[in-house]
């Protein structure tokens, strides 16, 4: 079941409230997510100068899940950083 064909009629734009923030955002994805592109989330989470956008080549929608120590090491250099 192809998920994209499931969410394609959902509009999510969160580009406003995370522009207010003010705030260190570690955002982590995977560029084989089938819900939301890589193109959604580079124009999402790479414009902004608080953000930084960690990918992994695999995981899908469920990166945590599925790339427990990458996410770890990510949350982790990233929290040494701020």
């Amino acid at each position: 079941f192809p998920y994209t064909t499931l969410f394609r009629s959902l509009s999510v734009d969160v580009s406003a409230p995370l522009a207010a923030l003010n705030v260190p955002v570690l955002a982590l994805a995977a560029r084989d997510d089938p819900i939301v592109p890589a193109a959604l989330t580079e124009a999402t989470f790479t414009p902004r100068a608080h953000t930084q956008l960690v990918w992994q080549t695999q995981g899908g929608h469920a990166l945590g899940h599925v790339a427990v120590d990458d996410c770890a090491a990510a949350v982790q250099t990233f929290l040494e950083r701020v």
